[in-house]
């Protein structure tokens, strides 16, 4: 059983500029349908990447509606001046390297550590995260 991360940005991923909502029906049902089917495998661990975690107001709601959906979080990227890749990196450079196998990026912007075993699925604003995207993660990590 290998231990995954998912590295979760919100806005463009959870949801899209075509909704005027936090999370969008149909990405948010993309992404618990990634995290489960990932799950049947392997251990899943989500980490907030997301400019959410700046926000007192923004983080209790994301952890709500993924507990709904059996879904925790289980920690965030460290806040830097740099880029977000290096928020990731320096998030993963701290973990023990048994703690994982595969890392999985999923975001909106360039997000990508280039590191080895860290994959970046990057995501359009304008839809989110998508059943393409999860079938195509599902066919290179489950």
């Amino acid at each position: 059983m290998k231990t995954i991360i998912i590295m979760l940005d919100v806005d463009g991923v959870l949801n899209n500029s075509k909704s005027f909502q936090n999370f969008d029906p149909e990405n948010m049902a993309c992404f618990v349908s990634l995290y489960h089917l990932l799950g049947l495998n392997n251990a899943v661990k989500v980490i907030i990447s997301s400019s959410w975690r700046y926000s007192h107001t923004a983080m209790p709601v994301l952890r709500s509606e993924l507990l709904y959906y059996g879904i925790r979080i289980q920690g965030q990227t460290p806040f830097l001046k740099d880029d977000r890749s290096s928020e990731i990196k320096a998030f993963l450079d701290k973990e023990p390297p048994e703690a994982w196998d595969e890392c999985i990026v999923l975001d909106d912007l360039d997000a990508d550590p280039m590191m080895e075993n860290v994959f970046f699925y990057k995501t359009d604003c304008r839809e989110g995260l998508t059943a393409d995207h999860v079938r195509d993660i599902l066919s290179k990590h489950n």
